[in-house]
C-alpha cells in the first residue's frame, strides 16, 4: 500500500485498522530485508531466489 498504492503511512494504518507505529515498523523491516537481499544478490550470475533463501535461512 505504501509503495505501490501510493498511500501514506497514516492512510495505510487507517485502512488496515492497525496502529501507525505498526505500519512504520513493518515498512522498516521490509526495507531491511530488501537491502539484505539486494546486497546478497549483487554477485554476478547469482539468481535472486538464492539470495532470498540465504536471508530466510539467516533468520533461523
Amino acid at each position: 500500500m505504501l509503495y505501490f498504492g501510493g498511500c501514506t503511512q497514516a492512510e495505510t494504518a487507517e485502512q488496515l485498522g492497525i496502529p501507525l507505529a505498526t505500519v512504520k515498523t513493518r515498512a522498516r523491516a521490509a526495507l531491511q530485508v530488501l537491502a539484505r537481499v539486494a546486497g546478497a544478490g549483487s554477485r554476478p550470475g547469482q539468481p535472486l531466489s538464492s539470495a532470498f533463501s540465504r536471508v530466510n535461512a539467516s533468520k533461523s
